[in-house]
């Protein structure tokens, strides 16, 4: 297996160095096999999505799409594959960033039953409570 950086998803998906996209391409469809996957962890799958709307300004759907399509391929292992749908899901119909949604999600399957917050856009997810309101 394969460990696969926020530099390399990041070339790979949007090709703005030519030859940084064809290396990038090379490994994530031809090193990375369902046999020996690429591995992409939850902090990459985080920052990727920072960067993605920070640096090259992609509408939050189209990100939803990139992720959609990281998750559906067998070539990548990608942690916590069950939590970071469910962060898909709720990314795509609120107004948190992802890595909130995320950690939300992570907290629930190590057991707490909620994640306190000063996030007022966070709170209204159903995993968060508001800390400082009253």
């Amino acid at each position: 297996m394969t460990g696969i950086d926020t530099n390399v998803l990041v070339r790979f998906l949007t090709a703005d160095d030519p030859e940084q996209f064809e290396i990038a391409k090379s490994v994530i469809e031809e090193v990375c096999s369902d046999a020996s996957p690429g591995v992409i962890s939850v902090v990459v799958v985080c920052e990727l999505t920072w960067v993605l709307d920070r640096a090259f300004g992609l509408p939050r759907n189209d990100v939803v799409g990139v992720l959609r399509n990281l998750l559906s391929r067998s070539n990548l292992v990608i942690e916590r594959r069950d939590a970071v749908h469910a962060a898909v899901l709720d990314f795509e119909t609120g107004p948190a960033g992802f890595s909130d949604y995320l950690l939300a999600q992570i907290h629930v399957d190590l057991g707490a039953t909620q994640t306190v917050t000063f996030d007022k856009k966070a709170s209204r997810h159903k995993h968060f409570k508001l800390l400082g309101q009253g």
